[in-house]
Parts: C-alpha cells; structure tokens; sequence
C-alpha cells in the first residue's frame, strides 16, 4: 500500500469517528446529554492540530461510553487550535476565582513555570495503585514522567539562599504526558539504493538469528570476493569511496556509530545520485546536537555544588564514564550499560580515591567537548577551522537553509534528522523515504575507520577525505577487522545512550479548578495517558504512545494508517526521550544570548569552539558567553533531579 494510500484511509477513519462523536456537539453550550446524568463533569480544554481532533473526540467519546461509566465521571471537550493555550495563566493567577477547565494542556517550558508558580494540584495523593495500573506507570520511561514532575517549594541552602525548585526523579507529579514527539532521523531510500546500499530493518536482538553473518551495525560495508560471499540472500555488491567491491548494508533499527553517520553523509554526496539544482550537494543535516552529548552522558549545564546552582558547561573536556558492573556514586545506583550523569561522573573526575575505588567498574567515553566538536564539525566546509588544527567535515546543510525542502526534492540531504510532525508532510510527496534511530556513540574491536595516509586522526584540513570505514573481513596491519563490538571483560558492550530530544504536551489541574472535579479529572488523565487513551491518539500517527510496549506493538508497527515502513523507530528512539536545552528550565531565555553566536557562527564555521566560550559579545557589557550562560542560569532557579 503506497503512503498516499494509507494517508486517505487514515483521514477517512478519523472522519468516521470525528462523526461518531457529532451528537454531543449538537447540544447547546452548557447542556450535556441524559448519559452525563449524576456523573461528575470533568470540562478537558486541549489543542488540536491536523488530524488530532478527530482522535481526540474519539477518544473523549470512549472514556464516556466506557471507563467513564465506572469511573461515574464526564467529560465534556474544550478544544483549541494549536498545541498550547498561551492565554492560560490569566485564568491560573487568581486562587480565588475558579479556573473554568478542569484539565489542561502544556508545553515543557509551561509546565515549569506554571508548577514553580504553585498553579498545578500536585496528583501524588490521587494516584492509587488503581490509577497507576491504568496508566501503566512502570512501562512509561522514566525520563519522560520526570519532565511532568517538579515539587513548588523552594530549597534554600547558605550559598544559595534564593533557592531552587526540584524537578525530575523524586519530585511530585503535577501532570500527566499525553502528546508526544521525538527527533528522528529521515533517510532517502532512492540516494541510498542509487549508491548500491542494501537495506534492511532488524532489531539489535534478532541480528544473530535473522541475520547471522552481519555485525551490529547502523551502516557497515563487507568484503565482496570469491571467498567473502553475501552475508544474506539479495545482497549485491557495489564500489565504496576506497575502491573496494563490498556489501553496503544499512540497518535501519540500528543506531550508526558518529563515524558511520559522517562517513555514510559522505558517501551518499558522491555516490548517491543528488543533484541539487543550485548550491552545495549535503549528506545530512540536523538542528539539535543533544544525541550526541547526551549519549556519552554529557550536557551543556552541570551542577555546581560549591554555589548549589547550574553552570554552563558546553565545552567541558572531563571524560564521561561508562558503568561496566553495579556501582553507587551519590546515592545513584548505576548498572552494567549505564552511562553515569555529569554530577556523578564529576566525582570520578575530581575525586580520585573515588575513582581508584569504581575505576574497575568503569569505562572512558568522550566529553561533551568531544560530543559538541564532532557535531560543529559537520556543518563546517573541510577548510574551516572548528578548534585549533582541528577542521570541519563540510557533510551536513546549515539548518537555516530550507532543510526539509532539499530533502524533499530527493535531489540533496539525504540524511535529515526532524520531529514525528514532519513525517505527515513527507507522506505527501512522491520521495521513498523511511525512518531510522539517530547516532549513538558505540565503539567497535580494533576501531572502525583507518585513513590512507596512516596518520592517526581526521582533525587535519582536507584529512576527512582520507577517512574510511574499515571493511568487515579485510585485514589492517595483519588483523582481520571482524566489525564486533568493543565489550568490557564481562561482556557489557561499549555503547552510550540510544536517546534524542523531544517534546511532549502534559495534562495538568489547575488548583483554582474546582476542587469537587480534583479526583474525577486525574481518573481520566490516567486512562487517557495510559494504554486505552494512547491506542486512540496513536491513531493520528502524530503521536507516540506514552508506553513503549505499545509502541513495539503490530498495531503501532504495522498499523495500516503508519506514515512509513519503519515506524518502529519511533518507539524505539521514545525509549531514550529526553529534554532539549531550551526545555530545561521554565523560560527559553537562558539560550538566547549564546546559542545565537553557537548557531550562526561556530556552526557555521566562522568561529572556533575555544573563542566561542571567551567571546565578548558587542552590548554584553564586557562579558564573555560563559559568564553570560553562567548568569542566565542562574536566574533559572530549578534543578533537574536525575540528569
């Protein structure tokens, strides 16, 4: 079935069902019908946007036919277009006159400043073991309950005696997720066949049953001769950059390694097929660096203990830590596979009988310098400077270029990382495209790439050109390079986080609401957040159920009305979800005055990393990036439990 297809039965279904529900609209505006009789009236104002109307008046409608009948709860719907109500906090502000919504929607940033504001009912005391079985808490991630968790009272303490908030793990729960969106990277499939690469769809766990011969790879290239036949029937074999006849074999359930993504961005410009009709020819192109910082465990805010506030922490070169056994640092317990957060794995850095205590249990991953450099280095022409004698790759197109065009026209970005929002527009041109994960930091046996000019970094202008992917079954300096993963002496492999940046709209309760409609609101926030409300909204296809196992259900991955093939990914890659800087705090003020300078100098290759940290912006006042982060987050008084 083409996608065209699947996108008309899908508005066709959702039509049937916005019908459905066209009964209750006909009554005037405070009547309700005989069902909603002795119930509690529970008034729901959410935002709409495309086709998410329709399911969530399907869904309304459900609860009332079914769950709301035990519950003896009714919801009467009070849509909006759009995701979020900014004209919200003038009914929020006054404890003494009654919010007319019992239950609303918000954004991230909404959410923080409206729960430090003391808006939001805390729903700690409501959630029974009932509710928490409806909603399926223990299968929803953690990261993603915590971003709707925050406790409104300060902390104060001697060297901040303005306080802070606490959000995240261990806070109280102010709302509930319900809409959810992830980044996830868009591939061209036409580019990618053009260049002669084979693609497959197998999850990591099923490769050596499915796929015994292959490697756990994102994209890897296999030798092709008389004795290195094809690792799986179809395969055909093609030339790679080096001159060498392999398989090229992309896996799209598996996340590619930083040097599969660049170097696979490389091959796709010259082997491809792209031929834009004016400018550069790209391979990639991506808005948001948090996947790669945040799977070494880096970040670019890290708490300071000495001042009990945030500091800014971009270009910080301490190593992250892998946890290669069980192992407790500030009372976090980690496990085999775990990568330690930055206040954890700031105690191994300045602490070192800590870290000749844990050091066996651990394993070095990059900084977050090393995680920022490499994703600067993309966007920037081989002959710009990214870092003293280090340059750029010149692979990805500046995300202020029109990116979803150019990967739409099939003709140039054949590699685009974008939210789920996007996939409904892509479903409406003729491109054959799909999903996959986006890059994770994973370290192979023996090292994945070698240069030709036996030199032992690509930091060196024009050296990226050298830089190859080493070929699965070819030997380097007299070894075989098998493609194996790199592991610890008790087998826990070396592979960072599989996570990416999202978004997420939270069902809340005003406290000025009515106080008789607290409890019935959070039985329908449960059902609604959990896997009854989640398979009706996940009907839109611009959502992502809360649960992942539903996610990874034939009903989500093989649903008729998916937007892709490989919709899985989306699933996949919300197991790892997690927040964008702009989202960390209440306002989005605390970036603007550096990530102006970070996005339209340095990612473009006109300023290095080390003079971005020092630079006196003109109208700064004499301050440089770093005391300007450092100041912006210090009004940003909330800290983020658990990250």
């Amino acid at each position: 079935m083409t996608k065209t297809k699947r996108r008309l039965m899908m508005g066709l279904a959702l039509c049937m069902s916005a019908i459905s529900v066209m009964p209750l609209a006909a009554c005037g505006k405070d009547e309700l019908p005989p069902e909603a009789k002795n119930r509690t009236v529970v008034k729901y104002h959410y935002g709409f946007d495309g086709d998410t109307k329709a399911v969530y008046e399907k869904a309304i409608a459900t609860y009332n036919e079914t769950q709301g009948v035990t519950d003896n709860v009714w919801i009467t719907g009070k849509p909006y277009a759009g995701k979020t109500d900014n004209n919200l906090e003038s009914k929020l502000a006054n404890p003494r006159r009654e919010c007319e919504y019992n239950i609303i929607h918000l954004n991230d940033n909404q959410f923080k400043d409206y729960s430090t504001k003391g808006y939001l009912l805390s729903l700690d005391s409501y959630m029974t073991d009932e509710l928490k079985t409806r909603l399926d808490i223990e299968n929803i991630p953690e990261s993603h309950l915590n971003r709707a968790r925050l406790t409104p009272e300060l902390v104060k303490t001697d060297v901040n005696s303005a306080g802070y908030y606490l959000a995240g793990k261990g806070a109280q729960q102010l709302g509930l997720p319900v809409q959810n969106d992830i980044h996830i990277l868009y591939y061209n499939a036409t580019a990618m066949k053009t260049a002669g690469i084979n693609i497959i769809s197998c999850e990591e766990s099923k490769l050596g049953t499915e796929y015994p011969k292959l490697q756990p790879h994102g994209y890897a290239e296999y030798l092709a001769d008389a004795s290195h036949p094809a690792p799986f029937e179809g395969a055909t074999a093609s030339t790679n950059e080096a001159g060498d006849s392999v398989y090229k074999v992309f896996n799209n359930r598996i996340p590619m390694s930083w040097e599969e993504n660049r170097l696979l961005s490389r091959l796709l410009i010259n082997q491809g097929g792209l031929n834009p009709n004016t400018g550069a020819k790209y391979g990639y192109c991506s808005e948001w660096w948090f996947y790669y910082g945040f799977s070494v465990g880096g970040d670019c805010v890290g708490w300071d203990e000495s001042k009990d506030e945030y500091t800014f922490t971009i270009m910080d070169t301490n190593p992250n830590w892998l946890a290669t056994d069980t192992l407790t640092i500030n009372n976090n317990t980690y496990y085999a596979g775990d990568v330690l957060l930055h206040e954890d794995a700031t105690v191994i850095n300045t602490n070192s009988a800590k870290k000749a205590e844990l050091e066996s249990k651990l394993h070095q991953f990059p900084s977050q310098y090393d995680a920022i450099l490499e994703f600067v280095r993309l966007s920037q022409g081989t002959g710009a400077q990214s870092d003293t004698d280090v340059y750029g790759y010149g692979i990805a197109q500046d995300p202020d270029e029109p990116r979803t065009a150019a990967f739409t026209s099939g003709k140039n970005t054949p590699l685009l990382v974008e939210g789920l929002d996007q996939a409904i527009s892509f479903s409406t041109t003729n491109l054959d495209w799909d999903m996959a994960p986006v890059c994770q930091w994973r370290e192979y046996k023996g090292g994945s790439t070698y240069m030709t000019d036996g030199s032992d970094s690509n930091y060196a202008k024009d050296a990226f050109a050298k830089e190859h992917l080493k070929v699965i079954g070819k030997e380097y300096d007299g070894v075989v390079y098998t493609g194996e993963l790199d592991k610890a002496a008790n087998g826990t492999p070396y592979v960072g986080r599989s996570t990416s940046s999202g978004s997420s709209i939270t069902m809340a309760v005003p406290k000025n609401s009515d106080k008789n409609a607290y409890e019935a609101s959070v039985k329908f926030m449960a059902w609604m957040a959990g896997p009854e409300g989640q398979k009706i909204l996940m009907e839109s296809n611009a959502m992502i159920p809360n649960q992942p196992s539903l996610g990874m259900a034939d009903e989500f991955v093989n649903s008729d009305k998916r937007v892709c093939d490989n919709q899985w990914a989306l699933a996949y890659q919300f197991q790892g979800i997690d927040l964008g800087d702009y989202d960390y705090f209440q306002s989005q003020t605390w970036i603007n005055n550096w990530s102006d300078v970070f996005n339209k100098q340095v990612r473009k290759g006109t300023r290095t990393l080390s003079s971005f940290i020092s630079y006196v912006a003109p109208g700064s006042g004499g301050r440089t990036i770093q005391q300007i982060a450092d100041a912006n987050l210090e009004a940003m008084n909330i800290y983020m439990c658990g990250r």
